[in-house]
């Protein structure tokens, strides 16, 4: 082809043109000897540079103690394909920072130095607390760099490995909760992130959960979720040596070298869900090319296998994000993050269906503490009225009560029988007894055959009026309890 204009190179470096047409200027550039120079000459981004990092010093390997543009390098905290990240010291600020470079394989690659550029500027645009900030960027001996925070923490993939079991890896659903957020934001920004997996993902020291390396981003046409066909095209452009992503978070369209759309960031995203919950990353045990034939192949080993007690609804989760047709998924980043938040709030997932155990359980388990005070409330009621009960059965003297005569001081035993519930058990209570004051006992007159044939009065205190034998009074004789 021949070379872009400048303004389609602007275009290019600024993030907004279509995958498969920055694949095609990046293929362009790496073989062009001219394009590099243009491209050099448009980077205003990085045009700043330090005082020593542009002496000419190409072939140094960095080392802690190195100054690249106006921070110290400490450590080297890890590389991969697009460069090399350490860990840095700030001086006007007295902070710790992370910075990302190139790394010795900079200058064989015309086209890395585009790619990585266009990283930089597309994560600059993204300001969302799970998507890592950019905050300066510079050339050093020559070769861009950029400036990030420096989050502590370790990857979601080491995190994942730490935990053994099920039960404890189902705390990581609220981190994959939180990059489904951050990937939603970016695709109603109009970027693709195209290499969602584990490594990409940092668990912090505080909880908080970052997606970094956005190397292989591109921008959409429109700032809007984009609405492609069902059926991606061949992409023409594509490098005959693979494809672009990670073998066993891709989902099959991009396996087999199609143009994907935002549907193979919401695989990706479910692919992640599928390895939290087995443990193992879908597809294991395949080597990069193996695992590409084996993703064209056919689904990955059934969630139901690798972890039977998995919440069944949140297994239809992984497996939708997960659907081998992309229209078969969700249908944006921002359905699949409502859908983990109503599973981690103890709600209905639209798109599982409930048997009804399953309903009742999550019922009871979104309705779980108003059961509990419900619960405790009805315990307590019939506790109060137990103790009322109890209150009421207590021995009482006679009073002469109702009739204008001297109390007579007889006290009355109530008897067993008072709270029996049946005739047969109202016939072998003890006959009624009488105390006076002097402890002397005498028995009624008036036996078992003659307690009230109604237990239970009403007022839930059974009571009986007696006259009393020496004084003609009417005296209450308390009940007994059950």
């Amino acid at each position: 082809m021949s070379c872009p204009s400048d303004d389609r190179l602007n275009t290019y470096l600024a993030g907004q043109l279509e995958p498969w047409e920055a694949e095609t200027i990046e293929q362009h550039v790496a073989t062009c000897p001219t394009c590099p120079a243009v491209i050099e000459a448009h980077s205003s981004l990085f045009a700043r540079g330090s005082a020593d990092g542009d002496s000419g010093e190409t072939g140094r390997v960095l080392a802690p103690g190195d100054k690249v543009g106006d921070y110290v390098l400490l450590h080297r905290i890890g590389a991969g394909g697009m460069g090399v990240v350490w860990a840095a010291y700030d001086p006007v600020l007295d902070r710790e920072l992370a910075i990302k470079l190139l790394g010795d394989h900079a200058h064989a690659s015309r086209s890395l130095r585009a790619r990585f550029e266009r990283e930089a500027r597309i994560t600059a645009k993204l300001q969302h607390p799970a998507i890592v900030h950019i905050q300066d960027a510079g050339t050093h001996r020559g070769e861009p760099y950029y400036v990030m925070k420096l989050v502590g923490g370790k990857s979601l993939d080491a995190a994942i490995a730490e935990r053994t079991t099920m039960a404890a890896r189902l705390g990581l659903v609220q981190n994959v909760t939180a990059i489904v957020d951050a990937i939603a934001y970016a695709h109603e920004a109009g970027v693709l992130h195209r290499d969602l997996k584990p490594q990409n993902v940092i668990v912090g020291e505080f909880g908080e959960t970052v997606v970094i390396d956005w190397g292989l981003a591109a921008m959409t046409k429109s700032a809007a979720t984009p609405e492609l066909d069902d059926a991606p095209t061949p992409a023409a452009t594509l490098n005959p040596s693979g494809v672009l992503g990670t073998p066993s978070y891709m989902p099959p369209e991009q396996a087999g070298g199609f143009l994907v759309d935002h549907r193979a960031d919401i695989y990706a995203l479910g692919a992640i869900l599928y390895q939290v919950i087995a443990g193992q990353r879908p597809y294991a045990n395949h080597t990069p090319t193996a695992t590409l034939v084996a993703v064209l192949d056919g689904p990955p080993e059934p969630l139901a296998a690798l972890a039977p007690d998995v919440p069944p609804d949140l297994r239809t989760i992984a497996e939708t994000a997960m659907a081998r047709e992309p229209g078969e998924r969700y249908a944006s980043a921002r359905q699949l993050a409502d859908e983990l938040k109503r599973f981690s709030t103890g709600q209905m997932v639209g798109s599982h269906r409930y048997s009804r155990p399953e309903r009742a359980r999550r019922w009871v388990g979104r309705h779980r503490t108003a059961l509990t005070i419900g619960t405790v409330v009805a315990l307590a009621g019939v506790a109060t009225a137990g103790l009322a009960r109890d209150a009421t059965v207590e021995d009482t003297r006679c009073s002469g009560m109702g009739t204008g005569l001297p109390a007579c001081g007889i006290h009355f035993v109530p008897p067993p029988y008072a709270w029996r519930s049946s005739p047969v058990e109202r016939r072998m209570a003890p006959p009624l007894r009488i105390a006076s004051s002097s402890g002397s006992t005498i028995t009624a007159v008036t036996g078992p055959r003659s307690a009230p044939r109604r237990a239970k009065p009403r007022t839930g205190v059974a009571s009986n009026r007696k006259r009393c034998s020496i004084c003609e009074c009417s005296a209450s004789i308390a009940s007994a309890p059950r």
